[in-house]
């Protein structure tokens, strides 16, 4: 698989050839699924996080507002509430799963076809009536959501879903 994406050669996770200095080959196997056709086409995912930059030129044209929701503003929008790059986690998993492929821009996402949205809901107070409404936001359109966000990690407690979170993930 050739891309023109000038951030391809880096995604190691993708393909590895051994160019970060580790052992070539363990990556994430996906280039054969890729070639059977694979590529996220018809599947919509939903980054449950602090929001998604959609004007960002590699999320554009795979962004669905219908996926997408922000808490604090009551806005079918999830843009950041600042651009701040250097944090920037939900567009970064946006474009981990669903960044264009060759439009020479940045890196290739891992269902490059898939359609993305983002539920803004780190920005607020957040409750587990909040959390358990964006972990069904829209479930009878987003087939996935993706949460990569938790507690708080000071290495000595663990955080779980409440019980209202745990009921819409066990329905979603």
């Amino acid at each position: 698989f050739e891309f023109n994406d000038i951030k391809f050669k880096d995604q190691w996770y993708l393909h590895n050839t051994g160019q970060t200095g580790g052992p070539a080959g363990i990556d994430i196997n996906v280039l054969p699924v890729w070639r059977s056709g694979i590529t996220g086409r018809g599947v919509v995912i939903s980054i449950i996080d602090d929001g998604v930059d959609y004007t960002h030129p590699d999320l554009r044209k795979n962004y669905d507002p219908r996926a997408s929701y922000d808490f604090e503003k009551k806005i079918f929008d999830s843009t950041p509430n600042e651009k701040n790059w250097v944090n920037a986690h939900g567009t970064r998993c946006a474009g981990e799963i669903a960044a264009q492929a060759n439009n020479k821009i940045c890196g290739v996402g891992v269902a490059y076809n898939s359609r993305i949205g983002g539920i803004k809901l780190l920005s607020i107070n957040m409750n587990d009536s909040f959390e358990a409404y964006a972990l069904s936001f829209q479930n009878n359109y987003i087939d996935i959501y993706s949460n990569s966000w938790g507690p708080k990690d000071d290495g000595k407690s663990y955080g779980k879903p409440g019980e209202l979170p745990t009921e819409a993930l066990k329905k979603g």
